[in-house]
């Protein structure tokens, strides 16, 4: 059946995530998969990390298999039922299920993909629609749901119920409910009746219904390990076990205005809320009130999902797969204060733990524990404009900034340095020479050494050049780096 393009973008939408605003953006350090890596495309719509450890992404080009090292692509001609797969899950028994676009059901088991051509329950199971979502009930029955009814296997039949005839519509929430019985969380199409929002729940052959006061809107959800789920709705991130909702994370005024939503809780009980176009928020589960991380800031995510060495997968919708690693928890990139799009070319630590960085335009930026980046030090010389500093070294209560052409050498410079001394010539028995591109600068004990392009050269005194105590200078060689030994 012909589906327009503009139907799926409106089924993709309905998939994704939630956005959020934030003043204050962190970046790690990601490893990036494209279809360079081997992926057959760069949309992912939907992960999973299963019982062996294989990675599978489903994408509108087929599903991929990650073992740690390579991808393995399968498509119509392996066995997949659709070559557009938008949600990937695992049973009990261990069979990898792909719900394809076209309302057909596949799963690989065993090295062996079947589907309605060889197998009659899963011929069955086809329907004028999209699956989108997978769920495992306490009786091992085996939910697939799109958004117009949903399709229950169980023990080889396949049992197919009209959402509208229940009085409910939407994909709706499939969860675990007490005595067995399994809910589906959705709105109610009688409202005046039944109340804007219900939990239907089956037990056995009996139909229960409950009035609630949150649904899902438009969005994933999560299960939890004690059999509750978290979803976003409009009012925030809701937890719902049984017939009882809670809300834990109240939405700001961006979360209300969200068009798409998502929701994953990793094992550090990190919850991740996923955007459609603005990145991923990570909040500290356990202590909600605390401030979010954000990752992949304006990407437009489809899924993350956390592998079995804890590593976080984010994909995206067109832009392949992203691997946070998991020590995300301890490492960040932080922008330089106003200059955000200036590249750093070194960086230095003092012994108070305050972080150095060398930029364009002769600047030095201090990050200060616990603070943000500021501006420490710019030669404001007009002739000195378009240089950058290439390299810094503290000793004691100066610091040494080399650059291209000059060599700054700043007096007491944890009081804001009280004196600048600026350098672009050097002293020597026939006169002088121009300091050139400092490389490298080091500590020699008594005296410091610079490494610059053609010289190398040194002082005596530490604080003036008065005189030099080395001083190699070539026109046919370049130098990059000093050493001084013990022994000087």
């Amino acid at each position: 059946m012909q589906r327009t393009f503009l139907f799926k973008v409106v089924l993709y939408c309905l998939l994704q995530l939630f956005i959020v605003s934030s003043s204050f953006a962190q970046e790690v350090t990601m490893k990036h998969y494209t279809m360079k890596d081997g992926l057959p495309s760069g949309v992912i719509y939907n992960m999973l990390n299963d019982s062996k450890g294989y990675l599978w992404f489903a994408t509108d080009a087929g599903v991929s298999r990650f073992d740690g090292r390579k991808f393995t692509n399968f498509t119509l001609s392996e066995g997949l039922s659709d070559n557009e797969v938008m949600k990937i899950a695992e049973d009990s028994k261990g069979r990898i299920w792909f719900l394809g676009f076209s309302g057909t059901l596949c799963y690989y088991s065993n090295g062996t993909f079947f589907n309605p051509s060889n197998d009659t329950v899963l011929k069955k199971a086809k329907i004028n629609n999209t699956y989108i979502f997978f769920f495992e009930d306490k009786q091992n029955r085996l939910w697939f749901t799109s958004y117009g009814s949903y399709t229950i296997i169980d023990k080889g039949k396949v049992e197919m119920v009209n959402r509208s005839n229940e009085g409910i519509y939407g994909d709706g929430v499939v969860m675990n409910c007490s005595a067995g019985g399994v809910g589906i969380l959705a709105r109610n199409t009688d409202p005046d009746r039944y109340g804007a929002n219900e939990l239907l729940v089956y037990e056995g052959r009996k139909k229960y219904r409950y009035r609630v006061k949150y649904s899902k809107e438009r969005s994933r959800f999560c299960y939890l390990k004690d059999g509750g789920v978290l979803f976003v709705s409009h009012e925030g991130v809701i937890r719902q076990n049984d017939t009882v909702q809670q809300l834990i994370l109240p939405a700001q005024k961006e979360l209300k205005d969200a068009k798409r939503f998502g929701i994953m809780l990793s094992s550090d009980n990190r919850l991740w809320i996923e955007t459609g176009d603005r990145g991923i928020f990570c909040y500290n589960y356990n202590d909600l009130s605390e401030p979010p991380k954000r990752y992949l800031e304006n990407r437009g995510i489809a899924g993350v999902t956390e592998d079995i060495e804890h590593n976080i997968w984010i994909a995206t919708f067109g832009d392949g797969v992203y691997l946070l690693p998991e020590s995300y928890k301890s490492v960040n990139n932080y922008y330089c204060g106003s200059y955000k799009n200036s590249s750093i070319y070194c960086v230095v630590k003092d012994n108070s733990g305050n972080i150095y960085t060398g930029h364009d335009e002769g600047i030095v930026n201090v990050l200060e524990p616990g603070t943000t980046a500021r501006l420490f030090f710019k030669n404001n010389k007009k002739e000195f404009w378009n240089t950058r500093i290439v390299k810094m070294l503290i000793h004691e209560n100066d610091m040494w900034v080399g650059a291209d052409g000059y060599l700054a050498h700043l007096i007491a410079y944890k009081d804001h340095y009280t004196d600048v001394e600026v350098q672009r010539r050097v002293p020597q028995d026939k006169g002088h020479f121009h300091v050139g591109g400092v490389k490298d600068l080091v500590w020699g004990g008594k005296n410091i050494l610079v490494c610059a392009g053609t010289s190398i050269f040194g002082n005596d005194t530490a604080l003036h050049w008065d005189g030099l105590l080395h001083s190699i200078s070539s026109l046919h060689k370049r130098y990059y780096c000093v050493y001084m030994d013990k022994k000087e």
